[in-house]
């Protein structure tokens, strides 16, 4: 009777430690699970962690009135970073002061995206007036609606660029710059100033069109052939007996 019930409690024990086990087994590969999931979203994160902070300090702004960089308000002495908008209100201001040591000032009713380096800085304009004062060394570049802007690296420049919807003037105030867009493209030096709107030509325009240089050659050469008939039309006379000479009129 003891051997039957030791037996049947050792089956009986058996029994129950089977499906105890396989619970300890999948509560383990549970907590493994989660472990890899977190280790993995830690590594994840840690990864993308860099990609928040992409963009550079590239200088300081100083503000007069009220000014907006990518949307919020900004106040004198804020840091500017590489890529970021830069907008002005009415009867606003701005001043942006670069590590390159290039001044950017930015006037009423201006929009701006600017990105800079040490040897450069290349700017947006979409809209309004910018005064630019560029160190030799630092080559920079300003693109509009219609055109685009560049300065020469050998040597400082100081220029002002207005921009709208229709146009783009650019005014040489020192150094050399450069003026590309669909219809022309100038160098301008201290004292120069383009207009892509059509108030300026270049110089090498002033030239008659083709049919206008065609009539007025015409022109030309007929105006000489009947002066050259004119000169070389000789008139018969006669000689009189005392020593003059009288015309003979030709016969009508």
């Amino acid at each position: 009777m003891r051997e039957c019930f030791t037996a049947e409690s050792l089956r009986s024990r058996a029994n129950f430690a089977l499906p105890r086990n396989r619970r300890v087994s999948q509560r383990r590969l549970i907590a493994i699970s989660v472990a890899a999931a977190l280790l993995s979203l830690n590594a994840s994160a840690g990864l993308a962690a860099p990609k928040l902070i992409s963009k550079s300090a590239i200088g300081t702004v100083r503000v007069d009135g009220v000014v907006e960089i990518d949307g919020s308000p900004v106040i004198s002495g804020q840091t500017v970073f590489s890529g970021t908008s830069i907008r002005t209100s009415t009867e606003s201001e701005s001043t942006l002061h670069l590590d390159n040591l290039a001044r950017l000032k930015l006037e009423a009713e201006t929009s701006l995206m600017i990105e800079s380096s040490k040897l450069g800085l290349s700017a947006s304009l979409d809209q309004g007036a910018v005064r630019a004062i560029v160190p030799g060394g630092v080559q920079a570049g300003i693109i509009t609606t219609d055109a685009s802007i560049t300065t020469d690296a050998g040597q400082p420049a100081a220029f002002s660029v207005r921009a709208d919807s229709c146009s783009t003037t650019l005014s040489v105030e020192a150094g050399k710059v450069k003026i590309r867009s669909a219809d022309y493209e100038r160098s301008l030096r201290a004292g120069e100033s383009f207009s892509t709107g059509g108030a300026q030509l270049p110089s090498r325009t002033h030239n008659l069109s083709n049919g206008k240089t065609v009539g007025l050659v015409v022109g030309i050469g007929g105006a000489i052939a009947i002066l050259v008939i004119a000169l070389t039309r000789e008139e018969p006379v006669v000689e009189a007996s005392f020593g003059g000479t009288v015309a003979n009129p030709s016969p009508r």
